[in-house]
């Protein structure tokens, strides 16, 4: 219930921010992602609940008209993921045999009725991209294609576990060996306001060879864009 209401206020804001015909004159244009997260190539005890793993970019782009169907646009913008473990384990730091600086995956097998485990990175990003339109004014079809950069700004677990009147939330603040600076590839394609996005990491989810076992997670995520104006 809790998911619906809050795609529904995403969609009235939109259209509400739509409406505020000021918006179409100012060079920063507002954008917000709201999608699915999912890895490849990630540990079988780290698999998702893919559901449960959710993002919210917000973008605010400046736009350069290079034709009057070709833009060039970028900004600041800030990414919020969520990924929710399927299984009952988090991630935490530790050492190695060697005595070396890890992050690995540990079970809750101290935690009563595990109802959720979640990582939660939180990004403040540089997206610079193209945008291309069928025809000029609001009711268009658009395809954009981007590049964006990011550096971790803070990271999170969470750990929600036990039934009745006694559920509990355990949340750790750490960086867990995440990588500091990440990098990829985006595009958009849609009409008028809403438009389908995907998105695929081209850096690591972690530090290189921090994480145990050893594998080289790729972040990816799709959902739906809104372009407020």
């Amino acid at each position: 219930m809790k998911n619906l209401i809050f795609v529904f206020c995403i969609l009235f804001a939109t259209q509400s921010f739509g409406q505020l015909s000021f918006l179409r004159k100012v060079p920063v244009k507002p954008v917000l992602d709201v999608g699915l997260n999912l890895y490849g190539n990630a540990p079988n005890d780290m698999n998702l609940n893919v559901l449960g793993s959710r993002a919210v970019n917000i973008s605010l782009l400046y736009e350069v008209y290079i034709s009057d169907y070709v833009t060039f646009n970028t900004g600041l913008g800030v990414g919020i993921e969520r990924y929710s473990f399927d299984k009952n384990v988090t991630v935490r730091e530790g050492f190695n045999s060697l005595n070396q600086d890890i992050v690995g995956v540990f079970p809750l097998t101290n935690y009563n009725d595990v109802r959720k485990s979640l990582l939660t990175p939180t990004y403040i990003e540089l997206p610079v991209e193209f945008r291309f339109v069928t025809s000029t004014g609001r009711e268009t079809f658009r395809f954009i294609v981007g590049f964006k950069a990011g550096v971790l700004a803070a990271a999170h677990t969470k750990i929600k576990y036990g039934t009745g009147d006694n559920v509990r939330t355990e949340k750790l603040q750490d960086d867990f060996f995440l990588n500091r600076f990440r990098y990829g590839i985006y595009s958009r394609i849609g009409y008028k306001s809403i438009h389908l996005f995907t998105y695929y990491s081209l850096s690591d989810l972690f530090q290189k060879n921090k994480l145990v076992p050893n594998q080289a997670i790729t972040p990816m995520m799709f959902g739906l864009s809104f372009l407020m104006y």
